[in-house]
């Protein structure tokens, strides 16, 4: 979940002012869609938080990048229960259909957490190596500022800067083929 003083402010917030005050930090570089439905793969109907896409897209491998995010109140992650249906929610947003946008990467906002008294600090970079191949990160302040990050260390964009994803397409693999945003073009 990130460093608990970044958040420590949201102690009585409501979700809703947790996710807006991250969204208006990242509509200086991101257009914002909130609310977004789409069809899982069992059919059952989904909506995610917000879906980002880039304002400026020409250093991204993926022209069609889209990212998006599902906000939890860090004062509702105080259990291992609650952190683990976290992590599941955020992986059946990864296998849903959204309108418009496709299958993509999913954030988790804040940042996953363990409870310490199940696990300590390699068990949480194993989930997060774990999670990434479902292609789930998290979006959080770091010591680089503003940061999308996969699998614990790939930063893949931070304070305005594309780093990682020049090289990543970040597009939805299903066995050995990589889905684009249009899931009905399939690239071998």
């Amino acid at each position: 979940m990130g460093r608990p003083e970044n958040y420590l402010k949201y102690h009585d917030s409501y979700e809703n002012e947790f996710s807006e005050s991250w969204l208006n930090k990242l509509s200086m570089f991101f257009l914002i869609e909130k609310q977004v439905s789409g069809i899982h793969l069992t059919g059952k109907k989904m909506r995610i938080d917000a879906i980002i896409t880039p304002k400026d897209k020409s250093d991204w491998k993926n022209k069609d990048i889209a990212f998006g995010i599902e906000f939890k109140s860090p004062t509702k992650l105080d259990r291992l229960h609650s952190q683990t249906n976290f992590m599941r929610q955020c992986v059946d947003y990864s296998y849903t259909d959204f309108k418009n946008f496709g299958y993509i990467p999913i954030l988790s906002c804040p940042r996953f957490d363990l409870d310490k008294t199940y696990s300590d600090n390699k068990s949480l970079t194993a989930f997060r190596h774990f999670l990434n191949s479902f292609q789930v990160g998290e979006l959080d302040y770091t010591y680089r500022g503003l940061s999308i990050i996969f699998a614990e260390h790939h930063f893949i964009w931070e304070d305005g800067i594309v780093n990682e994803g020049k090289h990543w397409s970040l597009k939805k693999n299903f066995g050995s083929k990589k889905y684009r945003i249009c899931p009905s073009l399939i690239v071998d």
